[in-house]
Formats: C-alpha cells, sequence, structure tokens
C-alpha cells in the first residue's frame, strides 16, 4: 500500500482531495497542517508521496521540498497549486519535486499523476505544459545559433 501525506493550510483542499484519493484502496491517505510538524513527526514508515500546495503557513513551498528531501529521500513531492508563473515550476522541480499540477485540474488527472509519480515517473499539468515549452522553445534557438 502506498503511504500518500496531503500537507495544506486550507482544510477545504486537504479534505478534498483526502476523499478523492481514498476511493483507491491501494493508498493509504493522511493530512497534515503544517510541514514543520509533518517533518518533525517520528513515522514508522514516512510518506511515498507529499501532495502539497507552494504557500505553506510556517515554511514556503521550496523550503518544504528541500526539508522532505533531506528527511526522507525516496519521499516524492507533487505540488497541487494555482501558481502557474514559469520561474516558480524550474524552481520547483531543481528542488526536487516530481509533479506539478494547478488546482483546476479534474479527479482524472490528480489521481494520473500521483500514479505516475508513484511508479517513478514525473508530472506536469496539460494547463502548464505550454508556459514549459514556450521556455524551451525561447532557450533552443540560442542553442543552436551557438552549435
Amino acid at each position: 500500500m502506498e503511504r500518500i501525506t496531503i500537507l495544506g493550510y486550507q482544510e477545504s483542499v486537504r479534505e478534498g482531495l483526502c476523499g478523492l484519493i481514498s476511493t483507491n484502496k491501494h493508498y493509504s491517505v493522511t493530512c497534515s497542517l503544517d510541514p514543520v510538524a509533518l517533518i518533525n513527526h517520528t513515522w514508522v514508515f514516512p510518506p511515498d508521496l507529499v501532495i502539497m500546495d507552494q504557500t505553506m503557513p510556517s515554511m514556503n513551498g521550496i523550503e518544504t521540498v528541500l526539508a522532505i528531501k533531506r528527511h526522507w529521500k525516496k519521499c516524492s513531492i507533487l505540488f497541487y497549486t494555482d501558481n502557474n508563473i514559469d520561474e516558480d515550476i524550474q524552481k520547483a522541480f531543481r528542488a526536487g519535486v516530481s509533479g506539478y499540477i494547478l488546482r483546476s485540474a479534474n479527479a482524472n488527472e490528480i489521481m494520473v499523476a500521483i500514479a505516475r509519480i508513484l511508479s517513478g515517473s514525473y508530472h506536469v499539468s496539460s494547463a502548464i505544459l505550454p508556459i514549459i515549452l514556450n521556455r524551451l522553445c525561447v532557450k533552443a534557438p540560442a542553442l543552436h545559433r551557438t552549435m
């Protein structure tokens, strides 16, 4: 059974995700309000996946990702957020997230993202793919000119 922790300060988001993910009998779901409490909690088995927002009450999202990765190297992280700013997406992946989806994602996309990440792949929301591709395409011509 895969262990998933939903980390977030908005109760409605935590409970909504918990309800959705709990419908899959292969997932054990817990919720946490505070990243510091999550990291300092004594775990017999730490989470396989943490789903979190970039905005946290006591630590920012990137600090939280780095702290989680320091404590549990094998733990995957999925950002579930409203933030579609290119630089923040890049920072998230550089810090170690395995997935990035927007809150506008439907239930199917959320469950697909979770399954992909738990199988060792990455996932990005279809809504942010144009942002990522635009960044790559803008940089690509400069690379080709120098070759």
